[in-house]
């Protein structure tokens, strides 16, 4: 019976060996091992790794797989994801989507933080519109969450 163990040191040599020697069950396990420890930090090298061996994965596997990991790397701001070596080497169809995941991400927190805005306004907690009735130094101390009108008509404009 033969052991190995999975390390982020060792998980590129691995695969590539079992690409060399087409040995599937190796490139599961690294697949495994790759779906347990992905982190922000790691996740272009695998998605690199994935790139350049995983052609002999079935379909599913494949889609489970990079779709887990342009999930965690679209968590990255674009500025670090520019700034990591390894991006350039990415194809352009994998940066692509983690830029499109990227986006849709921060579609959807925007319309949240709006959202929120909006019902925190018109709750009890702020007291007249904008603050209107205070002066400047006052509106600050209204309330943790109250904002100017500028910033208001700006959430309006993201919806």
């Amino acid at each position: 019976m033969c052991f190995l163990f999975f390390t982020a040191k060792n998980i590129s040599y691995l695969l590539k060996l079992a690409d060399e020697y087409q040995m599937q069950w190796v490139t599961n396990r690294c697949c495994q091992y790759m779906l347990r420890k992905t982190t922000r930090k790691n996740v272009l090298g695998y998605l690199y790794l994935f790139e350049v061996y995983m052609n002999g994965l079935n379909r599913l596997d494949a889609k489970t797989l990079k779709n887990k990991f342009i999930d965690v790397a679209s968590e990255n701001t674009i500025a670090y994801l520019e700034d990591e070596e390894l991006f350039p080497s990415l194809s352009v169809d994998i940066r692509l989507e983690i830029f499109k995941k990227r986006v849709h991400r921060l579609e959807a927190r925007s319309s949240t933080l709006a959202k929120n805005v909006r019902a925190h306004i018109e709750s009890q907690r702020c007291r007249g519109a904008y603050c209107s009735d205070r002066s400047d130094a006052e509106k600050t101390s209204c309330c943790a969450n109250c904002l100017t009108k500028r910033h208001i008509k700006e959430l309006n404009d993201i919806l």
